[in-house]
């Protein structure tokens, strides 16, 4: 079941986000902070079509569907900073092995992650 399935990511994304008036490293520049956020959806969901297909169809249909999904619940334009973690979280996300990113089928951000993208 494809759709159940994708529908894990309207939830895992959304622990990036920190609410205004955090700390942020993104340069000054909100623009630095949009591509940051659209970075990490296409990292997550490289990853998300890498460790779940063959079982949840070819990897370019889980992208296509996390993407989707993904942008349709986390408004990266709406991205205004980046927390100075997010480097360490991006790392995490590329060498976690698929069994810690996605257990059981189930997305779960690595530590790192959380709280590294700010938004208005």
């Amino acid at each position: 079941m494809r759709n159940g399935f994708i529908a894990l990511f309207l939830v895992v994304p959304t622990s990036l986000v920190v609410t205004p008036g955090c700390a942020s490293d993104d340069g000054g520049s909100g623009s630095s902070a949009v591509s940051t956020c659209k970075e990490f959806v296409s990292i997550w969901c490289g990853r998300a079509g890498e460790c779940l297909s063959p079982d949840h169809g070819t990897p370019s249909e889980i992208e296509s569907q996390c993407h989707a999904t993904v942008e349709a619940d986390l408004d990266c334009s709406k991205a205004v900073g980046v927390e100075p973690g997010y480097p360490e979280c991006k790392s995490a996300l590329q060498t976690s092995s698929c069994a810690v990113i996605f257990p059981d089928t189930q997305g779960s951000l690595p530590a790192s992650c959380n709280g590294v993208i700010l938004l208005k």
